[in-house]
């Protein structure tokens, strides 16, 4: 955490040119991350129709639009909950919930409000938690998006140098000094700096949620390297939708039949005679038939693989996408879910240390120097693997018994137990005989008679 030294904001003119230059790279950048956040919402690129296809044809290709990106996203944002922070203390106390910081977090109403941070970095590859103090004492710790802000930053730097925003008329950049706010004249377009809010936070006081590990480039969200999967199966389900309309029933025909092209009851004739069970026809050489009905199979086992293939470059697994996991035991269901965990890990060892600095930077707006140096604090993950509560209890059972491992460290282990319900656990088990804690902590079962 850098040292909180006092500095000065800069002048109207420098903070101007930092507030343009920033700009002009802003837009490029948003017009990228829109392009993510319209697939995101299912708005694709449509598959291929030539010029010349009919209404009919263009109706076929918007409905052919078959969206899994929210799945992948919401599969990955529904493992990752945050319900603890248990700071450094340099006691054997760790109850997570009677921290300063933790207080921080439910009174910034984090526990729903990480959810919205964790789908934008999904989605665009990172996002921002922006720190602010207040009067209260209280910071301010509010997720924000890459589409609102644009951040100054090269992945790897622990802080960024600055940011833009832009929202109709009016602007501003942020630095490791100060909020400075500009409005945009309505005759000569120009901008102009209109105040300045310091926060002395010594920093830039966006903090970077990545969600991919480059140093060398842009990070990676879940959107941008499926587009072209996407797109490949939109085409497909298209090209399904025109046999299924056009070729999945057999189609009949008339040959040798001449018609009138200026009698248009004689077309009505015939296309009312397709639906009748005898025809009569006029003419020795007319002849009548049935083509038959196209195969769909080849089009459906395409559209299967390509969400396979969707699945495996998304590492969610394929029950998600295909829904064909039906009767198998639980170690299959765990097994199948291997990647899907892996990924969940990966991204919490990314958000984690993220997190961690948040809170490191929250002390500084606070006036809580002295927690603002806490380099071994950590965050804690709720447990979201697929494994059940029995097996679970079997596992840390045995943990506990094998390798001495006190039982009450073993309680935030389990599935859907929170760290109230662990600091609550501790409070009843304290009121109870020391010496009978102390033996069941020990594993002790009595002695043999």
């Amino acid at each position: 955490m850098p040292e909180n030294e006092m500095k000065e904001p800069l002048g109207g003119r420098a903070a101007l040119e930092r507030f343009q230059s920033l700009l002009s790279e802003a837009d490029e950048e948003w017009s990228r991350l829109d392009f993510f956040r319209r697939y995101r919402r299912g708005e694709h690129r449509l598959p291929y129709t030539p010029e010349t296809a009919t209404q009919e044809f263009r109706t076929l290709a918007k409905r052919s639009v078959t969206n899994l990106m929210p799945m992948v996203i919401d599969t990955q944002v529904s493992r990752l909950k945050v319900e603890g922070f248990r700071p450094d203390t340099g006691s054997d106390d760790d109850d997570a919930h009677g921290h300063e910081q933790w207080q921080w977090w439910q009174a910034n109403g984090l526990d729903a409000r990480q959810k919205h941070l964790y789908d934008a970095v999904a989605t665009y590859g990172y996002a921002y938690v922006l720190v602010w103090p207040t009067e209260s004492g209280t910071p301010s710790l509010s997720p924000r998006s890459p589409l609102t802000w644009y951040v100054d930053y090269t992945p790897g730097d622990e802080w960024a140098s600055g940011a833009v925003r832009v929202k109709n008329d009016r602007g501003w950049f942020l630095d490791d000094v100060a909020m400075y706010e500009f409005r945009r004249d309505a005759t000569a377009r120009a901008w102009r700096l209109v105040s300045v809010e310091e926060h002395n936070l010594g920093v830039c006081p966006l903090v970077v949620f990545d969600n991919s590990w480059p140093l060398d480039d842009k990070p990676v969200g879940e959107v941008e390297p499926l587009i072209q999967i996407q797109d490949r199966l939109n085409q497909t389900v298209f090209d399904l939708l025109v046999a299924q309309t056009y070729a999945a029933a057999p189609q009949k025909y008339i040959a040798g039949l001449e018609l009138d092209p200026d009698d248009d009851s004689a077309s009505r004739n015939v296309a009312s005679a397709l639906s009748h069970r005898v025809w009569l026809l006029n003419g020795a050489d007319s002849k009548v038939g049935q083509l038959p009905e196209a195969r769909l199979d080849n089009l459906i086992a395409s559209i299967d693989n390509t969400i396979r293939l969707f699945g495996i470059k998304s590492q969610t697994p394929a029950q998600y996408l295909l829904g064909e996991l039906v009767n198998v035991s639980e170690s299959a269901i765990v097994a199948s879910d291997a990647s899907l965990q892996a990924k969940v890990a990966d991204r919490q060892a990314l958000y984690g240390e993220s997190w961690e600095k948040m809170f490191r930077l929250a002390a500084v707006a606070a006036g809580r120097l002295d927690l603002a140096t806490d380099q071994s604090s950590q965050v804690i993950w709720a447990a979201t693997d697929l494994r059940s509560l029995a097996s679970t209890v079997d596992a840390l059972g045995k943990a506990a018994k094998m390798l001495g491992i006190p039982q009450s460290e073993l309680w935030a282990r389990l599935p859907g137990v929170t760290q109230q319900d662990v600091a609550r656990w501790k409070r009843t088990r304290a009121k109870e005989d020391p010496l009978d804690a102390m033996l069941r902590e020990a594993n002790f079962d009595g002695l043999d008679t």
